[in-house]
């Protein structure tokens, strides 16, 4: 069994008149005279001869190691009297789960119970949730994101593992995306999106913007219905009204649209960066878009961004059409036009 369990993971070809007696050998030639025998390769055994408190963590999507081996092991530790506690991660899959917030806290609550430190438990485990942390690359399967896609662009691992982008391929590989899947935006996630128009610049340190979230399908796809290119918002997970005093009023500055800009462009690039596509719609009847969304005669909003995970994750990884922007010469003028 083990046998053509391991090379079925590895996904070899090997027929069993090849497999058996290869596995065979290797155990005589290799493992045996170095003091291992397979009888004795047993996590259950392991746990068992362990006496300090156990954490044991699995994904219900790994198609590696099935979900019965993981409550197999949790059954034996405790039979056996061991201090055990066990979290299956919806969605987790193998080898790589930081990406969730419940296993940052399990993790660091365990820890911070069992070893001691600077934190209580419980704030150690809301620390650790709150950490911003990107999935696996593209949906990569069992594999961690330095092992990815996204590596081989030349993302940023950082100390704690989770994988970074760089400003430059973030604003280099953004493109615009209108169709999403149908799932929605993890809440830290979401939290990153909206921190990043927080800190955008903005002139004489003003803020002129006022943010709406919207989730609700129905509201967004009224929200898509005014405007006649804005039907991606219908399909989104998340969209979000720039809102800022009219800028046509007498005496509104022109920097309270570039401020806005600004805004907009660090919530993509932002989003971008996570593994989530956005796109800006135009909302042109504006009596419409103050029914819907309740800002004061005041204030005014033309635009709404879309966010989502992509339908086809592949458009994270695209490479740019080699045609996608005018030369460099064309647009750039030295000193004078």
């Amino acid at each position: 069994r083990l046998t053509r369990q391991t090379f079925r993971i590895a996904h070899l070809p090997f027929p069993d008149p090849i497999a058996y007696p290869l596995a065979w050998l290797t155990t005589r030639v290799y493992l045996r005279p170095r003091g291992h025998a397979v009888a004795r390769i047993s996590a259950a055994v392991a746990l068992i001869a362990h006496d300090r408190p156990i954490l044991l963590i699995h994904g219900d999507t790994d198609d590696v190691v099935p979900p019965s081996h993981f409550h197999r092991l949790v059954r034996a530790a405790r039979s056996a009297g061991r201090e055990v506690e066990s979290l299956v991660i919806p969605g987790g899959r193998h080898s790589w789960l930081y990406e969730f917030p419940e296993y940052r806290r399990a993790v660091a609550g365990f820890l911070a119970r069992t070893l001691g430190g600077p934190f209580e438990p419980d704030v150690a485990a809301d620390l650790a949730a709150a950490v911003p942390a990107t999935a696996a690359p593209g949906g990569s399967r069992g594999r961690p994101p330095w092992c990815g896609a996204g590596a081989r662009r030349g993302r940023v691992v950082s100390g704690t593992g989770t994988t970074t982008m760089s400003v430059w391929e973030a604003i280099s590989t953004k493109r615009a995306v209108r169709a999403f899947a149908d799932r929605p935006l993890a809440a830290e996630h979401l939290d990153r999106i909206l921190r990043a128009g927080r800190r955008s610049g903005s002139s004489k340190n003003l803020q002129r913007w006022e943010f709406i979230v919207c989730r609700d399908r129905d509201h967004l796809r009224e929200l898509a219905a005014i405007g006649p290119w804005a039907g991606h918002l219908a399909g989104a997970a998340v969209g979000i009204a720039l809102v800022t005093p009219d800028p046509s009023a007498a005496d509104a500055p022109l920097s309270v649209m570039f401020d806005l800009g600004q805004a907009a462009a660090y919530m993509m690039l932002a989003a971008w960066e996570l593994g989530i596509g956005s796109v800006p719609a135009t909302l042109y009847d504006h009596d419409a878009a103050r029914r819907l969304l309740g800002y004061p005669e005041t204030h005014h909003c033309e635009f709404v961004l879309s966010f989502g995970y992509p339908a086809d994750e592949a458009v994270l990884h695209a490479r740019n059409k080699p045609d996608g922007r005018r030369p460099l010469a064309e647009i750039v003028h030295d000193e004078r036009w």
